[in-house]
């Protein structure tokens, strides 16, 4: 679990870490990204549960359009 395995060819990584911005979006509109797949300066347990609940967010959000 120490090293990045996301095999998304579509998706932008630097270091096999998904690209994402401060709303866990990717550079592929509609496809969200959480904890530590993505790139962050802290992987811990506390930082990828509150990515979850941003990407979760977030993605309801497109879903419904707003």
């Amino acid at each position: 679990g120490q090293e990045p395995n996301c095999n998304f060819d579509i998706i932008e990584k630097v270091d096999g870490y998904i690209v994402s911005d401060e709303n866990c979006l990717t550079n592929k509109e509609g496809i969200f990204v959480a904890g530590d797949a993505r790139v962050k300066s802290l992987r811990q347990l506390v930082t990828a549960t509150g990515d979850g609940a941003v990407a979760a967010t977030n993605a309801i959000k497109y879903i419904n359009g707003r």
